[in-house]
């Protein structure tokens, strides 16, 4: 066994613990990430899932299988909670970390990787990816647990299919995998990667979130509402028919998406407003016979990342729903049940992949028209 250690810093407070939801240092939170970027690379040259799999047991493990890579934390880092007596809302965050405590920016301590069998340039090139190229805990991909090295500074050639294709070749248990393999295109992987950047630098990380809510509004929004909201969700929620002039745009930035009308707000008898809800999730015709109730949420497949010296953004054009999916228009609260009237019916909108892609384009259009620069990698 041998062992390589980072000192690594967060940039932006982290939201990572226990089910309590108080922040801790976990190993869990750090191993998902490597995993994440593992089959990243993996899909970049395997054509199906079955083979990714079986690559990534090889590393980390199965139930079969000792994995070949274990990792350990070390250090004390201190907690808060950064929305406590906080006015100003923090947009790229949202309403899911209230009551979470995090663990600030500029906590620094140790990563310890231990690993066997494996080439030491593949370990710590894997390492250095998922530190500079990822977020963890919650709003992971809205630039919050974002993390630097001491030892390694950010290089885009980490995300350059060429660098992998040398680095396996010279591991002994990975030197089999294709170097001229399509890849998968049904996962995130080198081939479907395209990299924006927008150049700044901020003096903390709370005027860097801030100027990236921003930009990352003007992206979503459109004369102070989102694309579908001004063009059929305002009319969904006041029972009107759905206009077929309906743009559905912003869910390439992650699903379900909830909506909310404040000029349709009513009081309660305990004085507390209730306003109408609107949910844009997916289904499937499977799913809605079955009434499973799962977890249906999609990430986006928009990685947003802040950095010392500004943003970045990874853009997966992969597949985004599985085949046979719709989206799922429905409300949501106790808005109708209230005023005794009757709740809009759920709709089922169509979806296609390449709906999705005309879209994903949209989106990066919407991005460059921010001021984020695409960089060749």
């Amino acid at each position: 066994m041998r062992k390589l250690t980072f000192e690594l810093e967060f940039i932006t407070p982290a939201f990572i613990g226990n089910a309590q939801q108080q922040a801790e240092l976990r190993p869990a939170s750090f191993v998902g990430p490597l995993r994440w970027w593992w089959r990243v690379i993996l899909a970049t040259y395997l054509n199906n899932s079955e083979e990714i799999f079986k690559y990534e047991a090889e590393l980390f493990g199965s139930q079969e299988k000792t994995a070949k890579i274990m990792v350990r934390t070390k250090g004390h880092v201190s907690t808060v909670d950064i929305l406590k007596d906080r006015r100003e809302p923090i947009y790229m965050l949202g309403m899911g970390a209230k009551g979470r405590t995090c663990i600030p920016s500029g906590s620094k301590f140790y990563l310890e990787v231990i690993y066997r069998e494996v080439s030491e340039q593949l370990v710590r090139s894997l390492v250095n990816l998922a530190i500079n190229f990822s977020g963890i805990g919650y709003r992971a991909r809205k630039g919050f647990g974002n993390m630097k090295s001491k030892q390694e500074s950010l290089s885009l050639r980490l995300l350059s299919r060429d660098y992998w294709s040398e680095i396996l070749s010279k591991d002994k248990i990975f030197k089999d995998i294709p170097k001229n393999g399509s890849g998968f295109n049904d996962l995130p992987n080198l081939n479907n990667l395209r990299v924006l950047r927008y150049q700044r630098a901020f003096d903390n990380w709370e005027d860097a979130i801030r100027f990236l809510g921003n930009l990352y509004r003007k992206v979503r929004l459109r004369d102070s509402r989102t694309y579908e909201y001004k063009t059929g969700i305002a009319q969904y929620i006041r029972s009107n028919p759905i206009p077929k002039s309906l743009e559905l745009k912003n869910y390439v930035f992650g699903l379900p998406i909830m909506y909310q009308s404040k000029s349709l707000e009513k009081r309660q008898q305990n004085n507390k407003p209730v306003r109408p809800q609107a949910q844009l999730n997916w289904s499937t015709q499977r799913r809605q016979e079955n009434e499973e109730r799962g977890d249906r949420r999609r990430g986006s497949p928009f990685i947003f990342l802040v950095k010392e010296d500004g943003f970045y953004v990874l853009a997966f054009m992969c597949r985004f729903l599985p085949e046979g999916a719709n989206f799922l228009l429905q409300t949501k609260g106790k808005y109708w049940d209230i005023l005794g009237t009757r709740r809009p019916g759920r709709e089922n909108l169509p979806y296609s992949e390449e709906k999705f892609r005309r879209d994903f384009e949209d989106a990066v259009s919407r991005l460059k028209s921010v001021g984020f620069v695409e960089v060749k990698v």
